[in-house]
């Protein structure tokens, strides 16, 4: 009885860039924005130009006709679009195959938790697999390119069963090396085990807070005040 619950971790490759101009205008056209928004958001990515610097010397670079910058104004909200496009999309067919799933996105970054009955039919990894397969799908309409050797398996029995090997593929499976009981996302650690997520949250945050205690020089009125940039 019971479920094994899984989460994954994803690594976009390169998004910002490889990002289809034309897609995104289409589905600010399909989610309502007015033509006005439209027009000022393509006039900020339009006849973008590359520099390096080197050396305290500038050198002109290759003109960046597709995608965007990553931090700019418009990547703000055109990322969040496209990759709000991909989830449902692919959500709807997760719920099409009789699984569910709940994702989690921040810029590029995407996380996903699942879980199948143990007593089902459902492979452990059917849900991840059906993630990279649409992803693989849309590459070329929305840009995105899961990087398999970065992706993070975070699952109770943190190996591959010749069942999990086949719902991935060899291609996934050559690559796949980060699975584990725990992961780390935007920065923090996470357990699949809630009995364990406190401790594997602050086991790192921690001994760094306290190693910069140690070594800091105290500021302040009556000698107690330390300054660290330790964010939890």
């Amino acid at each position: 009885g019971g479920c094994h619950p899984l989460a994954a971790l994803f690594d976009l490759e390169e998004c910002f860039p490889f990002m289809q101009r034309w897609a995104v205008r289409k589905i600010k056209i399909h989610v309502g924005f007015s033509e006005e928004w439209i027009r000022v958001g393509e006039a900020l990515t339009r006849e973008i130009r590359v520099y390096f610097f080197v050396e305290g010397l500038i050198f002109r670079g290759s003109d960046m006709i597709s995608g965007m910058i990553q931090g700019c104004s418009t990547s703000t909200v055109d990322m969040p679009l496209a990759m709000e496009i991909f989830i449902n999309h692919t959500h709807q067919v997760i719920l099409s195959a009789q699984l569910s799933a709940r994702f989690f996105q921040f810029a590029d970054d995407l996380a996903m938790v699942t879980a199948v009955s143990r007593d089902g039919d459902h492979n452990r990894f059917a849900v991840v697999s059906i993630v990279l397969q649409e992803g693989k799908k849309g590459r070329h309409i929305l840009g995105l390119s899961f990087k398999i050797a970065k992706l993070q398996i975070i699952t109770e029995q943190p190996y591959l069963s010749p069942e999990d090997r086949a719902t991935l593929g060899s291609e996934v499976t050559s690559l796949l090396t980060k699975i584990d009981t725990k992961g780390k996302y935007l920065g923090i650690w996470i357990s699949i085990y809630a009995a364990e997520q406190l401790e594997v949250l602050y086991s790192e945050v921690l001994p760094k807070v306290a190693e910069r205690v140690r070594h800091y020089a105290p500021q302040g009125r009556f000698q107690r005040r330390f300054i660290w940039r330790t964010y939890i």
